[in-house]
C-alpha cells in the first residue's frame, strides 16, 4: 500500500507542477503580446466594435462637434471612443494565473466602461482568433523550457 501511495504522490506532484507552468507560461505569453493585445482592441474601437457588438451612433450633435475638429467616426458614425487619445493611449494589459486584465489608465476608464459596458476593452472573436495564433506560436516554445529548465 505504502508503494501506491507513493506513486500517486509522486503523480500528483507532476500534475501539480504541469500545471504550475502551464499557468506561468500562459501570463508570459501573454504579457509578450499585449502590444499586439492593444493594437487589437484600437482597431476594434476604429472600427466601432466592442468585445460582444458594437457602440452606438454619435448623436447628431456630437458629429458637428467632432467634424469641426476634423475627427473620425467609425463606420455608420459609430462611437470610437477618441478625442483626445489619451484613453486609448493609455491602455494597458495585465495578466496573472487567474485572468487577463485589460483597462485604461486614463480617468475616464470608469466612466466609459460603466457608460457603454466593460466590453468597450475585450477582444471580438475576430481579434481572439489573432491572438490564439500569436499565443500558440509562443506558448509552446515557451512551455517546453518552463517545463525542462
Amino acid at each position: 500500500m505504502a508503494f501506491r501511495t507513493q506513486k500517486l504522490n509522486r503523480l500528483s506532484n507532476a500534475v501539480s507542477r504541469l500545471e504550475a507552468v502551464f499557468r506561468a507560461a500562459f501570463v508570459e505569453v501573454v504579457l509578450q503580446t499585449q502590444d499586439l493585445l492593444v493594437l487589437l482592441i484600437n482597431q476594434q474601437l476604429d472600427e466601432g466594435l466592442t468585445g460582444t457588438g458594437q457602440l452606438p451612433q454619435y448623436k447628431p450633435s456630437s458629429l458637428v462637434i467632432r467634424r469641426r475638429f476634423g475627427l473620425p467616426t467609425g463606420p455608420g458614425n459609430r462611437m470610437i471612443l477618441e478625442f483626445t487619445g489619451s484613453f486609448r493611449d493609455q491602455i494597458r494589459v495585465t495578466a496573472n494565473d487567474q485572468a487577463i486584465n485589460i483597462f485604461s489608465t486614463d480617468p475616464k476608464n470608469e466612466l466609459l466602461a460603466d457608460t457603454y459596458g466593460d466590453e468597450i476593452l475585450e477582444p471580438n472573436d475576430e481579434s481572439l482568433e489573432a491572438l490564439k495564433i500569436a499565443w500558440k506560436a509562443r506558448f509552446n516554445p515557451l512551455f517546453t523550457k518552463l517545463l525542462l529548465g
